[in-house]
């Protein structure tokens, strides 16, 4: 049996591999060529795109609120310690910014949907815009970062025209601070009518001074919130970029010629497997 196992003939003959392969080498380069022309052709065909990117400081929340959603993102967030607040904010901001009700605030902005879903290669009228689609496409084009620095995040847009990516990554920045700014506003002022006619129909003083407190804390929160950098700053303001971010024509290139080679030798081996295997058959007939 071992004799058998360590027999030469009963091992795949790579010389035999090779002629194979040489013999029918001008169908192998034939069609390895005409796969990697047509990948040449298809990654021309690919419209380049452009990332502008940013690096943005989180600004420490006023205070936590509850939210529309229920109380289980507030009780989710007041279970974060205070020296991981940036956890906090990075939490909020990454669930906000991709929001709907946020994208409602851009898909309201003429402006940046027609810089969104437009480029030198295809002009969308803005009455034929869906917002789904477009929220979609919002969602793979901007990216939210964590970097390796704590409270600090990296903010990036990809688009086919590099002005307009620039444009498109500050117009976010600009409409998240000023969404997130009206939102707090909002619900200051509603806490703060509610603070006032408690404390008009009590007449308890501890009472009355924990809901002087936290009025003057609602105050101070209303005053946070007018700021212009509410809740991010930037560290690194958007440029407009200089290289390429995609697509990677020469991998693209590489990998489909690499890829149609082994599959026309695998092919043309298979196709003379199927041969051998047939001769054989006849024989034996």
């Amino acid at each position: 049996m071992k004799q058998e196992e360590n027999n030469p003939k009963s091992e795949i003959n790579l010389i035999e591999i090779i002629k194979i392969l040489k013999l029918n080498r001008f169908l192998i380069l034939l069609f390895t060529f005409f796969c990697s022309f047509c990948a040449i052709v298809y990654s021309l065909y690919l419209p380049n795109l452009y990332i502008s990117e940013s690096s943005v400081e989180l600004q420490p929340l006023p205070s936590t609120r509850s939210e529309s959603s229920g109380g289980s993102i507030n009780s989710l967030l007041m279970n974060i310690s205070s020296p991981n607040s940036s956890v906090r904010e990075k939490f909020i901001a990454e669930k906000k910014i991709f929001s709907r009700d946020f994208f409602r605030v851009l898909h309201a902005d003429k402006d940046f949907i027609i810089n969104l879903t437009n480029n030198s290669f295809t002009k969308i009228d803005i009455k034929d815009v869906n917002f789904e689609e477009s929220f979609d496409l919002f969602k793979s084009r901007f990216k939210f970062n964590e970097s390796k620095i704590p409270g600090i995040i990296k903010l990036s847009f990809i688009h086919e025209e590099k002005k307009i990516a620039r444009d498109l990554l500050y117009s976010t920045y600009e409409n998240f601070n000023e969404f997130m700014s009206i939102n707090t506003l909002n619900e200051s002022e509603n806490s703060l009518d509610f603070l006032e006619k408690s404390l008009s129909s009590t007449k308890i003083p501890e009472v009355r001074n924990v809901l002087s407190q936290l009025i003057k804390k609602e105050y101070q929160d209303i005053t946070f919130a007018k700021q212009k950098h509410f809740f991010f700053k930037f560290i690194e303001t958007p440029e407009i970029p200089t290289q390429r971010y995609s697509p990677q024509r020469s991998i693209i290139c590489i990998i489909t010629f690499a890829l149609s080679l082994l599959l026309i030798s695998f092919i043309v081996l298979f196709m003379n497997l199927l041969k051998v295997k047939t001769k054989v058959i006849k024989y034996l007939d």
